[in-house]
């Protein structure tokens, strides 16, 4: 199928009444391996790297990444199954490793497609910089150049409220320069964000954004380029960082955290992490619970309740993980503020602490942040989330021949 116009694709899944079109998007990969987003400011497009003599947009090619939702598939076709008007078809098997379920779709391509499928998971709003999930809405801060999220509700579909639990995410570090013994801290209102680019299709929506932080004097840090990408339950920030100089020749008592701060809607939910599986209550005070959590090698957090379910997990990538050190901070405290915050409280704060970074050495280092919709907890529905990354679906393909050529 490579080279084919890939607005004559559909995906298809079988089931009673035959095969039928589900939610799939194909996103194009450029040769600097950026997803080619095709909305905003500054968009891009797939045209091909040196040596290539085409241009590769509007096309399928190895790089591109075909997307749906693993639960959307169906049952196996049978081998004379043929959606009228196809020219071309492939079999996808879906696999999961750990109980060995499987599920088929089908890729089929037609000079005249039919209509796709209705179903759409996400939708963005560009003017308010917002994300409507089937499980979640959630916006940015007003002031357009403002990095940090600050509004997150999880509807009723997926076992929340539609109520806004979240009152920022928090971004703070101090650090002291060496040469001059000067010491500075910045906060997330420090922080510049421009949406450069964003795609908004029925399976992800994806953004790209720059970021930079402001120093002093009107100077800004160099711009780091992040993505961000909206799923039905689901939101993945995978980012990158470029250190030019080792961080100790430069920097001393470098303390970064990074987190949420919740809205005092958030009490009455409980606290969940790996390390502690009882869970403790979120009430505005810090019980003797609380302060006994564990806060070291946390794999993953949660706060649940009728307000909704939202897991938690940072990885930090190689270079880093073997590095920096990474502490739990929780404060359930009605009296406390850390500001900047729209809501005097933390209710709770639920936060990192990355320790070490001084002897980060020049490089490029990778992390991630994922955030899931659960359904309502109960201990071990977790692992079904953690395993997308840990143990993922493994997925096969294969040519099915159209029936007249048997």
């Amino acid at each position: 199928m490579a080279g084919l116009p890939l607005a004559g694709f559909r995906l298809l899944a079988s089931g009673p009444d035959g095969l039928k079109p589900i939610p799939f998007q194909i996103d194009e990969v450029d040769a600097e391996g950026l997803y080619v987003l095709t909305d905003g400011a500054e968009p891009n497009r797939d045209e091909g790297g040196k040596g290539q003599e085409r241009n590769l947009d509007g096309a399928l090619d190895g790089n591109d990444e075909v997307v749906f939702m693993a639960g959307d598939c169906g049952d196996r076709a049978a081998q004379d199954a043929w959606p009228a008007g196809a020219d071309r078809m492939v079999e996808i098997e879906v696999r999961d490793p750990d109980t060995a379920g499987r599920g088929w779709a089908y890729l089929a391509w037609f000079q005249h497609p039919p209509p796709e499928s209705p179903k759409d998971y996400v939708r963005y709003d560009p003017g308010e910089d917002r994300i409507h999930a089937e499980c979640y809405t959630l916006g940015y801060a007003p002031e357009k150049d403002l990095v940090y999220t600050t509004s997150l509700a999880i509807e009723p579909e997926c076992g929340g409220n539609g109520r806004d639990l979240l009152d920022r995410l928090l971004i703070r570090f101090s650090a002291t320069v060496l040469l001059r013994g000067v010491t500075f801290s910045r906060n997330e209102d420090d922080f510049v964000s421009r949406v450069l680019a964003y795609k908004d299709g029925p399976v992800r929506m994806m953004r790209r954004v720059a970021n930079s932080m402001r120093l002093v004097a009107g100077l800004k840090t160099p711009k780091l380029i992040a993505y961000s990408m909206y799923y039905r339950d689901a939101v993945e920030a995978p980012n990158r960082i470029d250190v030019p100089v080792a961080v100790g020749k430069v920097l001393r008592d470098f303390h970064f955290e990074g987190g949420a701060d919740y809205l005092h809607e958030c009490i009455g939910m409980r606290f969940y992490s790996s390390r502690n599986p009882a869970g403790v209550l979120v009430d505005g005070r810090m019980s003797p619970e609380e302060e006994a959590l564990n806060t070291q090698d946390l794999e993953w957090t949660l706060l649940a309740g009728p307000q909704g379910n939202l897991l938690t997990r940072v990885d930090l990538g190689p270079g880093l993980r073997e590095v920096v050190g990474k502490e739990l901070i929780y404060r359930d405290d009605a009296t406390r503020s850390q500001p900047p915050e729209s809501e005097f409280g933390q209710f709770p704060k639920i936060a990192f602490s990355f320790t070490n970074l001084t002897a980060l050495k020049r490089g490029r280092y990778s992390y991630s942040v994922h955030f899931y919709c659960l359904p309502p907890y109960r201990p071990g529905v977790e692992k079904e989330f953690l395993d997308i990354l840990d143990r993922p679906v493994e997925a096969r393909t294969s040519e099915r021949p159209r029936p007249d050529r048997f």
